[in-house]
């Protein structure tokens, strides 16, 4: 009898034992905060006009690398570089960083949207849809810089934009190019006052881009409003048209393209 109420007590024991076990609620591993940088404090006139660009550098089918320009150091002990894209469902990057003491200006760094292995095997990313330049200047009173730019390949409409959608071209002769619109971080040469759109830069495969229609929204009306573009040797005055807070114009050239006031 004292053997079967045991018995009957180890039973119930247990199975309270095993009912608290199953009806515990896991714990959930606690969350990492997401850290958010400060970017952008310096006015863009003050910036280092920072580029995106295809690469020359001859390594790679033109499309594949992109390169990085950044005119001056501005005193920074380091620079990092994050460029950050969609490239189908997925988000891939390539980082890096640049050491402005000991280099000559401009500085440059290739990107390369893929990777190779050590035994020097390559794959490209495909589908390459753009995304976002982070440069931080470590050190310097630039702080961190931050911009977003477009990929297109060919077969695109013709109907292109920045990411922010503030710079879009209507160009049929780009349908069967590859086109990069990326803003920049920065003032390209000689251009002095204060920016009420852009800079933008626009980078094409295409050996000619034909007459295009460059459409641009202002931050703000002006009374005089100039549209600029930056080819890299030549800053160029281009006629355009106003309408309240949008500018557009005909243009046939790649290059950096802002309104100024």
């Amino acid at each position: 009898m004292k053997r079967s109420l045991l018995t009957v007590f180890c039973l119930l024991f247990s199975s309270f034992v095993l009912s608290g076990c199953l009806n515990k609620k896991a714990e959930k591993p606690a969350e990492r905060p997401k850290i958010q940088e400060t970017v952008n404090t310096v006015p863009v006139e003050k910036r280092p006009y920072s580029v995106l660009s295809f690469s020359d550098s001859g390594r790679f089918p033109v499309r594949r690398e992109l390169k990085l320009e950044i005119s001056d150091g501005k005193k920074a002990e380091t620079i990092e570089y994050e460029l950050e894209y969609q490239a189908g469902t997925l988000v891939q990057a390539g980082v890096g960083s640049i050491n402005p003491k000991g280099e000559k200006l401009p500085l440059t760094r290739n990107i390369l949207l893929g990777s190779c292995s050590a035994g020097g095997a390559c794959s490209y990313n495909e589908d390459v849809k753009g995304g976002t330049l982070v440069l931080r200047f470590k050190g310097s009173e630039i702080g961190n810089l931050k911009g977003e730019w477009n990929f297109y390949g060919p077969g695109n409409d013709g109907k292109l934009a920045s990411r922010d959608a503030k710079f879009q071209l209507s160009a049929p002769g780009l349908k069967n190019s590859y086109v990069l619109i990326a803003q920049t971080l920065g003032f390209p040469p000689k251009v002095s006052g204060e920016a009420i759109a852009g800079p933008y830069h626009l980078e094409t495969t295409a050996d000619k881009t034909g007459e295009m229609q460059l459409t641009m929204r202002l931050n703000e009306e002006s009374a005089s409003p100039v549209l600029w573009m930056w080819d890299g040797k030549e800053l160029q005055k281009i006629q355009a048209e106003i309408s309240g807070k949008t500018l557009t114009a005909n243009v046939r050239s790649s290059g950096t393209y802002l309104v100024t006031k």
